[in-house]
């Protein structure tokens, strides 16, 4: 589920972009594997990233695919759709930010946390960012994010 291109994301990049599902194209292969999930219009890149929602509002990327997100930005804009599922409802969106990496990386993360073996492949570990620390680059969101946060502490991502 952590990066996938559904009919549900499909809408509201579709929406935001103001195209037509066709215009979106699935990466499976070589460009996804350079971190590309979808190609917009034919030129716009897209970064996916689905994670199940552990109760934090956050705003979290794998520390390898930032590093590599940096490269990809040298050649062309990168989007990333960033969402939400709720275990319990695997093939609906909880919550979703889509923004710009090149405006990301302009700005600090609020911590780095290892995610558990058995949640995510290895431990991986994951820069993350309160809603509230990018929510001037947030371009759209989903209706139930605040973007303020209701607490302060770590980011648990375990």
């Amino acid at each position: 589920m952590a990066d996938r291109c559904d009919p549900e994301i499909k809408a509201i990049i579709s929406k935001f972009f103001k195209c037509g599902l066709s215009d979106i194209v699935d990466q499976h292969g070589i460009n996804d594997r350079k971190g590309i999930d979808c190609i917009v219009k034919g030129d716009k890149y897209l970064q996916i990233k689905n994670p199940v929602y552990l109760n934090h509002d956050t705003l979290t990327i794998p520390c390898d695919d930032y590093e590599h997100y940096k490269k990809i930005i040298k050649e062309k804009e990168l989007t990333i759709f960033h969402s939400y599922y709720d275990k319990n409802s695997p093939d609906k969106i909880k919550q979703y930010v889509i923004l710009k990496f090149s405006d990301l990386i302009k700005i600090n993360h609020d911590g780095v946390r290892k995610r558990k073996k058995d949640v995510v492949r290895d431990g991986t570990e994951f820069y993350w960012w309160y809603y509230k620390t990018i929510k001037n680059i947030i371009l759209e969101k989903s209706q139930n994010i605040q973007l303020e946060n209701l607490w302060e502490g770590e980011c648990l991502l375990d």
